[in-house]
């Protein structure tokens, strides 16, 4: 008998410019209020840095840009069911 995988919710943070890769890693927790905030906080950050940012943490999705020529910045929070294995093993290499 195949013992069935059991599923764990697991959200993402990424911030990118719209049609291109991430920069850098995206952030990935298991807290859906922890993935809101860090959303927000690179928000805030494009904000110092000028760009006008338009979405909301509740939406999970920040749009930023500096002008109509800007591509801007795209800050999103992602939800995804993974396997509980997985999610061990993606733990234990980033420990």
């Amino acid at each position: 008998m195949t013992r069935k995988s059991s599923t764990v919710k697991v959200y993402s943070v990424v911030e990118n410019t719209p049609g291109y890769l991430p920069d850098s890693e995206p952030y990935w927790t298991r807290n859906k209020h922890d993935a809101e905030s860090v959303a927000a906080s690179l928000a805030r950050e494009l904000r110092e840095d000028g760009y006008t940012v338009t979405g909301s943490a509740r939406e999970g999705d920040y749009y930023a840009e500096r002008d109509s020529h800007d591509l801007g910045r795209h800050v999103s929070v992602n939800t995804l069911d993974v396997s509980r294995e997985e999610w061990d093993e993606y733990q234990r290499l980033s420990a």
